[in-house]
């Protein structure tokens, strides 16, 4: 069956929610939070996933989530096969045909300027491309972590986990990029599987999964094809905001339920913003609000209708959705 012909129930995007409170709950938990069997949601959330409808992935947490956005002007005929060269780039996260100056984009996760380096010299300069455009992001407001916000306060607190106190930061170690690659695009791995494959004990697995959390460099999100949930469309802008302003700004466009990538960048613009469109002149209304709300110290340099659903490329995988 194809995503052209599947219906997403109310249940389904409940079940999505009640993942994005907490991505690697039980199904236990979720099924006292939503009244229904955990064998039905188990059962539901596989056929859901192997339609490619919703998915779970593991995603850098707010200390990791650093990298490069990029604009890509294909040679003639070739747009496809550069798409899928940026999906094979391990760090990419996202790609997205665009309408505009020019033709794919991709959002890419370097955690410092060595990853960033290694990410631009080893993979994306050696693109046979016309031109590629790199703009460093440094710190993202919002989007990724985004909720449906189904769910009721009594749901959520019976899913989220007591938060742990927060550890030192610390650089991201080989055994941590093992066990983000591990992880890849499937967030609910049990501990005994990924210690099959990384070949160290659950126990061990357990406590670095919960060390990576608690020093912000891994986190989790749920995602929903977007189309079925009312977003077929998307764009892509480019903002100058006054310096003093950019993180208020930048914090407060996260907030927005049409965002789905917020991040300050560094170049000739000093903030993207990714959003979801329910049509073409959904983006005029969302431009106009955000005139109205921050017109003095915002200026839109450049805008782009996404013409396809992005994909995910997070565990060497291809979804209709992304951040």
């Amino acid at each position: 069956m194809s995503q052209e012909t599947f219906t997403i129930t109310e249940n389904d995007l409940a079940l999505v929610d009640a993942l994005q409170v907490n991505a690697r709950a039980s199904w236990t938990s979720i099924g006292e939070a939503l009244q229904l069997s955990p064998h039905t949601l188990a059962r539901r959330w596989s056929y859901l996933k192997a339609h490619g409808l919703a998915w779970t992935e593991a995603m850098p947490g707010s200390a990791a989530f650093k990298g490069v956005f990029l604009e890509v002007v294909c040679k003639r005929g070739e747009l496809a096969t550069t798409r899928d060269a940026l999906h094979r780039v391990p760090q990419v996260m996202t790609v997205g045909r665009v309408l505009g100056d020019y033709d794919l984009y991709a959002l890419a996760v370097a955690p410092d300027h060595h990853a960033l380096s290694r990410l631009m010299t080893q993979h994306i300069d050696p693109l046979d491309v016309v031109h590629v455009r790199s703009h460093a992001y440094t710190e993202v407001y919002g989007g990724p972590s985004w909720r449906l916000t189904i769910l009721n306060q009594s749901q959520v607190a019976t899913l989220r986990e007591r938060s742990s106190r927060p550890l030192r930061v610390a650089a991201i170690s080989p055994e941590d990029e093992a066990l983000f690659s591990a992880l890849g695009g499937d967030a609910r791995r049990g501990f005994a599987h990924l210690a099959r494959d990384l070949a160290v004990p659950p126990q061990s697995v357990r406590r670095r999964m919960e060390r990576m959390m608690r020093r912000e460099l891994l986190a989790f999100r749920a995602e929903v094809a977007r189309p079925k949930a009312g977003w077929p469309l998307a764009a892509v802008v480019r903002l100058q905001v006054a310096d003093e302003s950019l993180r208020e700004i930048g914090a407060g466009l996260g907030e927005w339920p049409e965002t789905r990538f917020a991040a300050a960048t560094i170049g000739d613009t000093n903030l993207v913003w990714i959003v979801n469109l329910r049509e073409p002149d959904h983006l005029e209304v969302l431009l106009s609000e955000l005139r109205r709300r921050y017109g003095g110290v915002v200026r839109v340099v450049q805008r782009a209708l996404i013409l396809a659903s992005p994909s995910s490329t997070v565990g060497c995988s291809t979804r209709t959705d992304a951040p």
